[in-house]
């Protein structure tokens, strides 16, 4: 995108009439899939560029006329940099946008821009630059993450299940693995037909909906405690019709685990809850060899890696817009 047509952009979502079910409806339907590409674009001019420095003085005036519309009632009187209330705009409008994305398009459309997108490493690139373009992502599949966390409340968990209600006060980009580590993890793979997958705590489906699609003779498996999260990964997967894909709403500590060649965790489990899942897949060791790839995040990892009846076997480096998290790959041993 050239400078003036960023600079247009901006100026067309921070008017105060503005709306982001109108602009998508008004839009050609050639025009749609680049949409949110263009809103993280801007985005990234904005953060790295300076975008706003390259504004004539009319359109600086013109913005922050528009943007004086949106400040809270009750606010700080304190003027934050207008850069800064840009960003802000930008990222507001591209999840409410994402949203009606959502709602517009079918989801055979979905799939095939999902399909097209996560196999650029240019796409993926976009989004490491973009900490908010997971969760687009997320809505226009309609996996809500912050409209289970205003529903759901502690009580909702099961009594066993406690220490884990501490999952329920963070945000999407810190409780799921962003969309482009699971492609290229998956890549590092090397992912062959009939392998099993399982993802423990798989949240809103993230990455065997992920997988699952771009590797349709792999069989994935997603467990997740929570109904809500549960619900609406598995009225993704059926729209999206992944059959190699299997959602499961369960106690993972509780009710065992599948057998499968690779399981795994992101940060799902804490404590007790940890400790038995560990105990299940120190029994499933002694029939048959596999693999646990867990990120880099101090619980569980550091469990994990004290285990003497698992050997880390290779690492994966994700990219610093993860906060620099990477993924150990830990194979099992033999078990007494």
């Amino acid at each position: 995108m050239s400078v003036q047509s960023q600079a247009q952009l901006l100026l067309t979502l921070s008017h105060p009439d503005w709306n982001a079910t109108s602009w998508v409806s008004s839009l050609p339907a050639r025009r749609l899939k680049e949409v949110l590409p263009s809103l993280w674009k801007l985005s990234c001019a904005l953060q790295k560029e300076n975008l706003v420095n390259r504004l004539s003085s009319e359109q600086k005036k013109q913005l922050k006329r528009h943007l004086s519309f949106f400040k809270p009632q009750g606010a700080s009187k304190r003027n934050h940099p207008l850069k800064t209330e840009a960003l802000f705009l930008v990222e507001t409008a591209s999840l409410t946008t994402s949203e009606a994305l959502g709602k517009r398009i079918p989801w055979t459309t979905k799939k095939k821009w999902l399909l097209e997108w996560l196999q650029k490493a240019s796409f993926q690139k976009l989004t490491e630059s973009v900490l908010f373009s997971d969760e687009c992502i997320d809505r226009l599949l309609g996996l809500l993450e912050r409209k289970v966390q205003h529903k759901v409340n502690n009580a909702s968990l099961p009594k066993n299940y406690q220490e884990e209600a501490l999952y329920l006060d963070l945000s999407p980009e810190d409780l799921f693995t962003p969309y482009r580590v699971i492609c290229r993890w998956g890549n590092r793979l090397k992912l062959k037909p009939g392998m099993q997958i399982v993802d423990l705590g798989s949240g809103i489906g993230r990455l065997p909906l992920t997988l699952g699609l771009l590797y349709p003779q792999v069989f994935f498996t997603g467990i997740e405690i929570m109904k809500e999260r549960h619900e609406m990964a598995e009225h993704a997967r059926k729209n999206l019709k992944l059959k190699n894909v299997q959602l499961l709403c369960a106690n993972a500590a509780k009710q065992g685990l599948p057998k499968a060649d690779y399981y795994y965790f992101f940060n799902p489990f804490v404590g007790d809850t940890l400790r038995q899942v560990f105990r299940h897949l120190k029994k499933q060791a002694a029939f048959g060899k596999f693999r646990i790839a867990v990120a880099q995040i101090e619980l569980p990892w550091n469990y994990i890696r004290r285990l003497p009846w698992l050997k880390c076997v290779s690492e994966f480096k994700a990219d610093r817009g993860w906060d620099g998290i990477g993924i150990s790959v830990f194979e099992t041993i033999s078990v007494e």
